[in-house]
């Protein structure tokens, strides 16, 4: 080619490569950008969040309070009448059960901590 020489060539590609690593920084960094946004806007919606899942989490409770005095006296006359060995097993799966819901109110009263 008439007027091109290797060192332009060489000069050219050394630009093009500054600005291809120019062009990847800016995309990392947009990148990084996009991540604090996000990290941000959910802090602030769990700031919303919260308060709404503690309050449905201690409404929650009040009526798992009002079924147990309604419904425990049933399942235990219930529970006299069975024999012993499925006695024993159904009183388990009822204490089971009731450590699991408790143990999900709580979470959801603190908040999910």
């Amino acid at each position: 080619m008439i007027g091109v020489t290797d060192d332009s060539r060489d000069r050219d590609g050394d630009q093009m490569g500054e600005r291809v690593k120019e062009a990847a920084y800016a995309a990392v960094g947009l990148g990084l950008l996009g991540v604090q946004r996000l990290q941000v806007r959910r802090r602030d919606v769990a700031k919303q969040v919260e308060p709404q899942v503690r309050d449905a989490a201690e409404r929650l409770q009040r009526l798992a309070t009002s079924t147990d005095e309604t419904v425990n006296p049933v399942l235990d006359r219930l529970e006299e009448r069975l024999p012993e060995a499925t006695r024993d097993l159904v009183h388990s799966a009822r204490v089971a059960a009731v450590d699991a819901r408790d143990t999900a109110l709580r979470k959801a009263a603190s908040g999910g901590r």
